[in-house]
This record gives structure tokens, sequence and C-alpha cells, in this order.
């Protein structure tokens, strides 16, 4: 924990009040729920490298744990967290509203895998990615100091926060209320657009609540920047056209950023007729990884070695279908999905029959890297897939994968990475 550069003393003396604390680099849920209930239920978490803050959820919850995710989506919601504790004078404490923010760093190559993994619960949807172009400056320059003018961030940031000691409730003022009608309907015409392609809808359908967020955060800067240079000036609660016009660039931005680190849209040629299902274009390995790369490497990276048709659906391992149905993911589409992954020779289907239960189960068991052909291979490569994500399930068995990666580095490991990194960037 650090707390703000100013000496606590010198700001309880302006009548400032103790600095806020920040969360950085690593914590963990009992800390962070510790922290808040000291920061009036807020927190803003900083970190200079966020993949160390990605790779800390749910580290020690067991496989496939999403929990923490969960509980970060109702913080950043404004929800309440209760969390239970041992020492019997704080068994339970509640947060009756929270308010949490997080933002750092980040290679662009990690955003890339996040937004290719599958995104179930839209953890990645609600996060925003900017990847400026790279600039760099000659010594001569560099302009040291600021120019005065240039208002300090933390006052900004101690400014915001004393006029919101206080709830206050923002509402647009009746001609930025008209203009959002119309950018919340132009969002929705573009996710209507976009027939196939559940995670860009998803942006989209998330960027429409968010463009008001970003309008009322454009409008608050505003506000405090106003106020460090007129200190009387009353906090307007007021969104006005040019806060949400600002915001509206922003959010722009934010879309084309997302889109042009995803890989390219999913289209589906499939043809759905009632109960009825013809899937022409996912009948062997090379037209899957051809017509939709992005979801046959969700299916073959997916965390667990077998896998049901109730799985397929849930956790969208498949394109969706290209009709206005509520499920987009049949299950009679999943099985088809799982049997036409397996003939591409990824894996086996056994549709068995359990003892006391009158229903055949459909399970897709993955084949290890190790028992996989020169044509699955270099299905993989194609797919960028190394084989610790393609065995990723198998992590969990430690002499499994110790043998394994025995294996990969005298044998198999070289030669694939090697040709990986070779392969084209055509390939894909």
């Amino acid at each position: 924990m650090i707390r703000w550069k100013n000496e606590v003393e010198s700001l309880e003396s302006e009548g400032q009040g103790e600095a806020p604390q920040l969360v950085v680099q690593q914590f963990s849920m009992e800390a962070l729920h510790h922290t808040m209930i000291n920061n009036n239920c807020q927190i803003l978490a900083m970190f200079d490298e966020m993949s160390v803050m990605y790779g800390q959820l749910d580290a020690y919850k067991h496989s496939g744990s999403r929990l923490d995710r969960s509980t970060l989506l109702d913080l950043y919601n404004g929800g309440s967290w209760s969390r239970n504790f041992k020492n019997k004078e704080n068994s339970s404490i509640k947060m009756q509203q929270t308010s949490f923010n997080m933002c750092g760093f980040i290679q662009p190559s990690f955003i890339v895998n996040m937004l290719e993994s599958s995104d179930p619960d839209a953890f990645n949807d609600r996060q925003f990615y900017i990847c400026p172009e790279e600039v760099e400056y000659k010594y001569d320059e560099l302009k040291v100091p600021m120019n005065e003018s240039v208002a300090k961030l933390e006052d900004i940031f101690r400014s915001v926060k004393k006029a919101h000691n206080e709830k206050k409730i923002y509402e647009f003022d009746e001609t930025s209320h008209s203009t959002f009608v119309n950018l919340h309907d132009e969002l929705s015409r573009r996710k209507l657009a976009i027939i196939d392609d559940e995670d860009r809808r998803g942006i989209l359908s998330k960027a429409k609540g968010q463009l008001a967020r970003l309008a009322m955060v454009v409008h608050s800067i505003e506000q405090a920047i106003r106020q460090i240079s007129s200190p009387t000036m009353e906090w307007n609660s007021t969104i006005d056209e040019g806060s949400l016009t600002t915001a509206k660039i922003i959010m722009d931005y934010i879309i084309e950023q997302k889109f042009a680190l995803m890989l390219p849209e999913v289209k589906v040629s499939s043809t759905v007729q009632g109960l009825s299902m013809q899937v022409d274009t996912i009948n062997l390995g090379d037209t899957i990884l051809d017509s939709n790369p992005k979801y046959l490497s969700k299916f073959l990276s997916y965390k667990e070695p077998d896998v049901c048709a109730s799985d397929v659906s849930r956790f969208r391992l498949i394109p969706p279908t290209p009709t206005n149905a509520k499920n987009k993911y049949p299950v009679e589409l999943c099985k088809s999905y799982m049997r036409s992954v397996s003939e591409a020779g990824f894996g086996t289907i056994d549709e068995s029959r359990r003892e006391g239960n009158s229903r055949k189960s459909f399970t897709f068991h993955k084949k290890p890297f190790s028992e996989l052909g020169d044509k699955q291979h270099e299905t993989l490569k194609r797919l960028r897939l190394t084989p610790l994500e393609y065995d990723s399930s198998q992590q969990s068995n430690e002499s499994r994968i110790d043998s394994f990666l025995c294996q990969t580095d005298s044998d198999i490991s070289s030669d694939y990475e090697r040709d990986l990194l070779s392969t084209p960037d055509s390939a894909e």
C-alpha cells in the first residue's frame, strides 16, 4: 500500500483529511476488502504491470474458478460486498455501496490473448484498452517542468474526491440527453449489424452504458479543473453536450482499438432450419480453421480435457448460429462441432450410457499434445497455440506435465516453437 506523496500531517493541517490508499502490484481479496472498509468503500488500484494483477485473480482457487473476476465486476457496478472472517469481532463486515477502479500498463500481446480467450462473464468487455503510437523525444525536446497553467493530477483527484464526499446524482441536460439517445441507438444498430461475432456484439452492448459513465467522468474532470482555478465555484452535476461529445470521441477510439486487437470478425455460413441443422463450414480440421480460427483456438485451449456439449454451449466455444433465436449455441450444433474437431484428429467422442441413467452422455476427450500427429501440429501452429497452451488442462497433474516438458525439450518443443515463430502472418 502507498499514500499520496504529500505528507498526511500537512493534508490534515490544511483540513483536507487523510490521503486515500492505493492498491499497488499485489493484493489479496481479504486485504482489498479491509482497505476499502477503511477508505469509505472506495479504491483506485494502480498497477505498473496489469498482467501481474490479472495473474493474481483466482490464483488460490480451484481450476476454472471465476470468483475473483465476479467480485471485481460487482465492485465495478457499485454493488455491496461482504466477507466472513475468522476473527469473531469482525465475523462479517459488509459494504453497502462500493466504488472500484483499476488502471495500469500492459503489453498489447497480453491484451490480444485476453480478447481471444473465453469471456463468458464479459470481464474484458468492461475494460478500456488504449494502445497509443509509440513516441520518442530527443533530449532537447523534453519540457521540464510542466507549464504551471496545467492542473496537477493530484489536485484534480483531490477536487473530485472532495466534491463526492456526499452522494451526487448526475443528469444530462435536455440537449445532451437527446444526443445521447441518438448515440445509444447508433450503437444498437452497429451491434445488430454484426450477426455472428458474439465478442464484438458484447463490446458494443457494454459501450452504451460506458458512454454515459464516460460522459460523467469527463464532466467531473472538467469541473475539477475549473474549481482549481476558481475555488468558490459550485460543483455542477448537469452534464452538457460538450462533455458527451468528448466522451463519444473517446468511446469510438476505444471500440476501434478493441476491434483492431481482436481476430477478424467471425462470420458463420451454416444454416439452421427448425431442428434440422446443416453445418457445412465445420466439417474437418482445415475447414474449421479456415472459417473460424478464433473459435477453434478457444475450443482447443479449453481448461478441461473432457468437454461436454453443455460446456461448449455455456462458454461459447463454437461460432453462434446466424439466427434471431434466443439460444445461439444449441446443444445439437455443439455436438456437431465436437464431432468435427474429433474427426480432425484432436480427440475422441464418448457417447456411452452412465449406470443408472437412461440418457447417453456426449463427451469430447482431448488428446494430449504428445499424441497428436503432424497435421494437428501444423494446425496448432497456424492457430499460434503453443504446446503448453494446448495442454493447459493437464497442468494440474504435476508428474504428467513434468514428463511432457522433458519430452518436448528434447524432441518436440524446440522444433515446434521455431516453426511457430517462423510461421508467416498470412497463415493466420
